[in-house]
């Protein structure tokens, strides 16, 4: 017995007509430009360039790991030491990077060194290697009114919604306090009486809209 599945993305229901109609104030913004691809997402992995020896008769203990702000500061380190700022990439402060360009290789194993103030520096050990090239069709033609037709295109328009998310998160990450997909700013901090401080915040996040007039799927 054949069964035929077609894959889609769910569609949001009508606009309800229950209740009181009142004036919502949002911060959204619209894209109404995406990138056309294709990009290049790379598989990240950071680790000590040796690794902590456990003493001798005791069991061994896991290494530590490196706080999200050196990692963010080694890929940078990366992209300016090695690849010479020729091809720049976004880095969601995890294990994923992408890139408009190709990388030299499709797997580097690069060594890359943090300079502390006090004037000691640590060596890590950054290995980047290719796990997916997108060609961005899926995005683009949901864009234009053409839903993804089967598995393969609803990869890739997750693969390609993500990596909006992290396009639009780098550059703040690296200017402020970035946590998951909240990034916070010291600026109008307030003093509790405890000695802690409130920090401003925001939370950013590309998601797919409404549709618009001519009756295309927007972005927000």
């Amino acid at each position: 017995m054949s069964t035929n599945i077609t894959f889609t993305l769910p569609k949001r229901p009508a606009v309800g007509v229950r209740g009181r109609v009142v004036v919502v104030r949002t911060n959204y913004y619209e894209i109404d430009q995406v990138p056309k691809g294709p990009h290049y997402h790379y598989d990240c992995k950071i680790t000590d360039k040796v690794p902590t020896v456990p003493n001798p008769g005791k069991a061994g203990k896991a290494a530590k790991p490196i706080p999200k702000a050196k990692v963010s500061r080694i890929v940078q380190q990366y992209v300016e030491r090695v690849l010479q700022s020729k091809i720049r990439v976004v880095y969601d402060g995890k294990n994923n990077v992408y890139s408009h360009a190709k990388l030299p290789q499709d797997k580097l194993v690069t060594e890359v060194t943090l300079e502390s103030p006090g004037g000691s520096s640590d060596v890590y050990k950054i290995v980047l290697e290719l796990v997916n090239t997108n060609p961005m069709d899926a995005l683009n033609n949901y864009l234009r009114g053409v839903p993804p037709a089967d598995r393969d295109q609803v990869a890739q328009f997750t693969s390609s919604v993500n990596y909006l998310n992290v396009l639009l998160r780098h550059w703040p990450a690296q200017q402020y306090i970035a946590s998951g997909k909240n990034i916070y700013r010291s600026q109008g901090a307030t003093r509790m009486s405890s000695g802690l401080d409130v920090w401003q915040g925001v939370f950013q996040s590309a998601r797919l809209g409404g549709v618009g007039m001519d009756g295309r799927p927007t972005g927000e």
